[in-house]
């Protein structure tokens, strides 16, 4: 049986999370249910609003791509957030130097576990 999901949904399945439930907090949600079987509660299923950022750069210098950076976040965050969006999400390919500017100048953070996708 599938049904809206609960807030004692959550609490029971807590320990069984491999992220944190705060992830979740900020992020508005699109589809919250649960599944339950003859057993009770199988598992739970949240769908948040989650943008993907791609950025294409210039092969310019690395303070011209600081600069659009910086432009690209104000810009960015400005419009995601008045359409509902908290998160942004951007993959990184073997830079990790990229990364790093990202993660120290512009808020991003290290994500926990592998980053994976289903297209439509």
């Amino acid at each position: 049986m599938i049904r809206d999901m609960q807030i004692r949904d959550l609490v029971e399945l807590e320990e069984c999370a491999q992220f944190p439930l705060s992830n979740l907090r900020t992020q508005p949600r699109i589809l919250e249910k649960s599944i339950l079987d003859d057993k009770g509660l199988l598992g739970s299923v949240i769908v948040t609003n989650t943008a993907e950022i791609s950025i294409i750069l210039a092969n310019r210098s690395l303070r011209d791509k600081i600069k659009a950076l910086r432009d690209i976040e104000k810009l960015t965050y400005r419009e995601l957030i008045s359409k509902g969006y908290r998160d942004i999400h951007t993959f990184i390919p073997d830079n990790p130097k990229y990364a790093q500017i990202l993660v120290d100048h512009f808020g991003f953070e290290y994500c926990v576990g592998q980053a994976l996708v289903r297209r439509a």
